[in-house]
């Protein structure tokens, strides 16, 4: 009868996101099942001590791993068994241990459940229609948190004194609502107001959100207060009015994103693929970028895919995840805009005071709500490549978020990210906490917001670093202010090679493979600027192996925002002088004047770089078959030419040549210069290309292959290369839950700590 003794088994959950709805959980099912002991947060996640007989452990065991909250992601899971007895009759949940600074769980904000949303629209539920409703398994986290450990007293929610229901609800281990630290219902919680653009009250209540419908359909433009900021809203659904809030915000061209009712509705605009759908439902709710619709196939909608999205083949879309969103989505009853309200390049704005300031004249009306946000969050954005989940902005629902580290960190480490799309992350243990998106720091409020969440990470984990790490760029803010601290190790690492350390770590390879790293920009060891790299190496080094030829950024910066210098830099490599007198538009667009001028800077090196990125070829291609005229946002030019890829032509590619590692395209540009093909097939055969480059490259190393930047955001470039290193059975790597972009580079700095420091 050995299944009839009892034993005492310690149960260590680590990496479990969203913890809070984990130990009531935990506790019912243990009062279910008979099982006596006690639960509580600690410095590796959750412990559970279970006391019970064999059978009924295993039981236990098997259903928390099987039937967890929506929420809860557990990264490991650990049992130790002794048959020593201390004799519980009862299960507890007991108050977590001194967290000394070094806890692994900082809940991230989560979309409201479904138990929610179904008492939300019950009217003999208290909460009918209560647009604050949520409990331990949904709603905000970290955008309302001062410090941990993560209890009422400690958020934005102090302010609000629970009414005796809510507080019974609080205290009751059996309830959803358990140490539900946002709970609340409509006679204690906080209230929503809609205000004209002059800050005068129009409506407060549910009559605020039934008023703000009508002023959408009748083609206002609008603010929402949400659960991490503000966000402007316009109806979807009339152009004219989309095509006015591009030109009140000043944002000509930038895909907005939009929120729809249903996956139902999606289906109508967008090629909805399975997996895509599951993401949209997902509790995070990204915003999921997905092809659109080709037009005849496109239903009778009233959405104008062009004005939302123009010039590229996807759309991103969400869901409702907040029941406020939910409430106002269920009355206007068409999708709406939802766009991050900032001016360009700024952070998210959280308070209509700010808001006011900033975008007077940009929207008519601002829907309010008197809960403070102290951490503003932006939606997270996600893609789906070949089958394969891959995140593009880790924010609201992903982050703050524990990754779980295949190294030890013996003592604390801060990595301070890239300047573009930046992001920080706090290592200790085998835990690295990633900061939420903050964005480009190349203004002061972005660099202020840095700072800000840097603090407040600090200062929620009472962390005070031994290393900082920073990127090697000497202009870039982080790097600066990286240099100023004296009380801590400063370490700093190249660019590319962080890249390639983010994804080792991520998918925590230890063996050397062939890193293929390609962005717009990165300050190489040799003080250019590197983009189009192959390294060979592992955590402990790595070597340049290879990289595209350089050429010159002709005029600099500018040449950033103006591709057309660019693809005119390249015909100087080709032509000369004799470029001078070519018949194509990119020529004839400078004057007589200009092109003299330019052609002596690119001569003569002045202003004029020396670059191999492959994000600047994107950029220099989309000029060459005259697609973008000029950049309005980062990543514009490959978003383009993405949508211009056409399927039909998967076989066809350009020449080129791989000599000592070094990768010359001049015969796939003089083939496409005087070859006079329509750009839809140029763009094409231009990502077919690059795929087979790695291809190349690849089979001289014969090595695992690890892809990592911002040009791996690229779909078709992606589907293409896991086609065809899928065909010769190369084994390779891409980022999934690490964005390949520069939002994944304080992952990467954080190993280079472990490997390269005194750790």
């Amino acid at each position: 009868m050995v299944s009839s003794i009892k034993k005492q088994a310690k149960i260590t959950i680590s990496g479990i996101v969203q913890g809070v709805g984990f130990r009531p959980f935990v506790y019912n099912l243990a009062t279910e099942l008979g099982v006596g002991g006690y639960v509580l947060n600690n410095p590796q996640g959750v412990l559970i001590v279970a006391e019970t007989d064999q059978n009924t452990l295993e039981e236990f065991i098997q259903a928390i791993r099987q039937n967890k909250p929506r929420n809860a992601k557990i990264d490991s899971f650990k049992v130790e068994s002794d048959e020593k007895l201390v004799g519980y009759t009862s299960f507890e949940i007991r108050d977590s241990v001194n967290m000394g600074g070094k806890c692994a769980i900082l809940p991230a904000d989560t979309s409201i459940c479904p138990d929610c949303l179904r008492e939300m629209h019950d009217p003999k539920d208290r909460r009918y229609l209560y647009p604050f409703i949520n409990c331990t398994n949904c709603g905000p986290r970290y955008t309302i948190i001062k410090e941990l450990p993560y209890d009422r007293p400690k958020t934005s929610m102090a302010a609000f004194e629970m009414c005796p229901e809510c507080q019974k609800e609080y205290n009751d281990p059996t309830s959803r609502r358990f140490h539900a630290e946002p709970n609340s219902c409509p006679h204690c919680g906080p209230k929503l107001t809609l205000y004209r653009s002059n800050g005068t009250p129009l409506a407060e209540g549910a009559k605020a959100i039934e008023t703000l419908c009508k002023l959408i359909k009748k083609g206002h433009i609008v603010a929402v207060k949400g659960i991490g900021g503000f966000h402007l809203v316009c109806d979807a659904t009339k152009n004219r009015v989309v095509m006015e809030l591009r030109e009140r915000k000043k944002r000509p061209t930038k895909p907005f994103a939009v929120m729809f009712r249903s996956v139902f509705e999606i289906g109508k605009c967008t090629e909805l693929s399975p997996i895509e759908e599951a993401t949209i439902l997902s509790p995070e709710r990204p915003i999921v970028l997905i092809s659109k619709r080709r037009p005849h196939r496109l239903e009778k909608f009233l959405i104008s895919c062009d004005g939302v999205a123009p010039r590229v083949g996807t759309m991103g879309v969400f869901l409702p995840y907040s029941p406020l969103h939910s409430l106002l989505m269920e009355q206007a009853k068409i999708p709406l805009v939802f766009t991050s309200a900032n001016l360009s390049g700024e952070p998210l704005i959280r308070d209509s005071k700010e808001l006011c300031e900033k975008l007077s004249g940009v929207f008519d009306y601002y829907l309010d709500h008197d809960r403070e946000i102290l951490n503003p969050c932006d939606d997270s954005v996600v893609t789906i490549q070949n089958n394969k989940f891959q995140v593009i902005r880790r924010a609201r629902g992903y982050a703050p978020s524990n990754v779980l580290l295949p190294f030890e960190i013996e003592e604390g480490v801060m990595a301070l990210g890239a300047q573009q799309k930046s992001t920080l992350a706090l290592a200790f243990g085998s835990n690295a906490i990633l900061s939420p998106h903050i964005g480009d720091l190349d203004n002061p409020s972005s660099e202020s917001y840095f700072h800000q969440t840097r603090e407040v990470l600090q200062g929620i984990y009472e962390f005070t670093p031994k290393i900082i790490v920073s990127d090697k760029h000497p202009d870039y803010e982080s790097t600066r202010w990286a240099l100023k601290q004296k009380d801590s190790q400063v370490l700093q690492v190249q660019h590319h090679y962080a890249h390639m350390l983010s994804l080792l770590s991520e998918h925590k390879v230890k063996e050397k493979i062939l890193g293929v790293i390609w962005d717009g920009t990165g300050y190489g060891d040799d003080g250019r600027i590197w983009g189009g790299e192959f390294f060979v190496g592992d955590f402990h080094g790595y070597e340049r192996a290879g990289h595209f030829k350089e050429f010159r950024l002709l005029g600099g910066e500018s040449a950033i925002k103006e591709p057309k210098k660019l693809a005119l830099s390249l015909m100087f490599d080709l032509y000369g002088k004799e470029a001078l007198n070519l018949k194509h538009p990119v020529v004839n667009s400078f004057s007589h004047d200009e092109l003299e001028t330019l052609y002596k800077m690119h001569q003569k090196g002045i202003n004029s770089p020396l670059s191999s990125s492959v994000g600047r070829l994107f950029d220099a291609m989309a000029a060459m078959i005259g697609v973008v005229d000029r950049v309005t946002f980062e990543g514009e030019c490959g978003m383009v030419l993405e949508g211009l890829y056409n399927p039909d032509f998967e076989a066809e590619r350009y020449p080129y040549l791989v000599q000592e590692g070094v990768v010359d395209i001049h015969p796939m540009l003089l083939a496409i210069l005087e070859g006079g093909e329509e750009a839809s097939l140029v763009a094409t055969k231009f990502i077919n290309t690059l795929a087979h480059i790695a291809l190349e490259v690849a089979r001289i190393h014969r090595l695992p292959v690890g892809f990592s930047g911002g040009v791996f955001q690229n779909r078709e470039l992606c589907t293409k290369i896991e086609r065809l290193f899928q065909n010769e059975g190369l084994p390779y790597y891409m980022h999934e839950k690490i964005p390949c972009n520069d939002g994944g580079i304080a992952l990467g700095q954080v190993a280079f700590a472990k490997f390269h420091g005194k750790v």
